[in-house]
């Protein structure tokens, strides 16, 4: 349970968020490693049509020498799901507000329900090599991501005509990839002092639909 917080608005609100995870790993002739999540979560601050998800995710990793050895060379993936559902206000349900009109006190519907409205998805992949050379001093990683984000939750206005405030709805898609590479190398090394120099380079193509 979330409890009262304060939105965006300045409204309190009360939500809930019920929230079941699993996670596993497995080790296989000590080159092999895989993790495995499974998450379903349950939020209030959704429609009973979008209230209930599911994510997860993969990590592999496949040493390609021994572990033992001074020098390192593998292969990493990852594929994995999240979730966004941080909406804060009714908008799932029939809001009315109070209102003076003519010095008599009134209700105005200020918010239609909208019970479609379910979290955001990311779905990630990412892939790439890790090489540690010179008795693990320098390390080179370098690798490929692509993110997609579906159900965009946006804000949308309504003619004033109407009478009904803005409201939240799902809506657009953002895609982004690159490719990252990062190196770190361990200048000084020793039971007295550690000196490391770390950079990162990174491209990113970003579109909206």
């Amino acid at each position: 349970k979330q409890g009262i917080v304060d939105s965006a608005s300045n409204i309190r609100f009360r939500s809930n968020l019920n929230r079941l995870y699993f996670d596993g790993n497995l080790d296989f002739f000590n080159r092999l490693s895989i993790s495995a999540n499974v998450n379903a979560e349950g939020s209030s601050n959704f429609g009973p049509k979008g209230r209930w998800a599911l994510y997860g995710g993969a990590d592999l990793l496949f040493d390609l020498l021994d572990r033992s050895k001074p020098n390192q060379l593998a292969l990493r993936a990852a594929v994995g799901r999240t979730g966004n559902n941080d909406v804060r206000g009714y908008y799932q349900d029939n809001l009315y507000y109070a209102i003076s009109y003519f010095g008599y006190g009134g209700v105005y519907l200020g918010n239609v329900a909208n019970e479609l409205i379910k979290p955001e998805f990311t779905n990630a992949i990412d892939a790439g090599i890790r090489i540690s050379l010179f008795r693990r001093r320098l390390d080179i990683d370098a690798g490929y991501y692509h993110r997609t984000t579906k159900n965009l939750i946006t804000f949308r206005n309504y003619p004033i005509e109407l009478g009904i405030d803005p409201q939240f709805e799902n809506s657009g898609t953002i895609s982004a990839s690159g490719i990252e590479l990062s190196v770190t190398g361990r200048i000084i090394d020793n039971s007295k002092i550690t000196w490391s120099v770390y950079g990162s380079l990174s491209t990113l193509k970003n579109t909206v639909d």
